[in-house]
């Protein structure tokens, strides 16, 4: 959930590292305000983790700039809630905010 962001986290990366067959591998996924293929909430990120019982790292690219990790994430099971994560409230001073548009040189705004 965002809290400098906005509250459903869209435009957020969640990024998974786990290790599987002794290999590192990293996913990726982006939050989104569309449905997947089988109709789950673009919102909720799935990852496969294979026989991995833990994701070694998540890390979550917020929109105001923030960025969270998570170490040691146990998997999830079918039929678990998913993880609900909060935008921390770190950064130095305010959030990044929409000041304004002006022209450049060629004339693009």
């Amino acid at each position: 959930m965002g809290t400098a962001s906005n509250r459903q986290g869209l435009g957020a990366k969640v990024r998974v590292k786990a290790t599987l067959g002794g290999k590192e591998l990293w996913q990726l996924w982006e939050i989104t305000g569309n449905s997947d293929l089988s109709g789950a909430p673009g919102r909720l990120a799935h990852f496969g983790l294979g026989g991995a019982t833990k994701a070694d790292v998540v890390r979550i690219e917020w929109p105001s700039g923030i960025v969270q990790e998570l170490h040691d994430v146990p998997a999830g099971l079918a039929g678990q809630p998913p993880l609900e994560v909060v935008e921390p409230q770190d950064y130095a001073g305010r959030p990044p905010s929409f000041t304004g548009v002006a022209p450049v040189e060629n004339g693009a705004v």
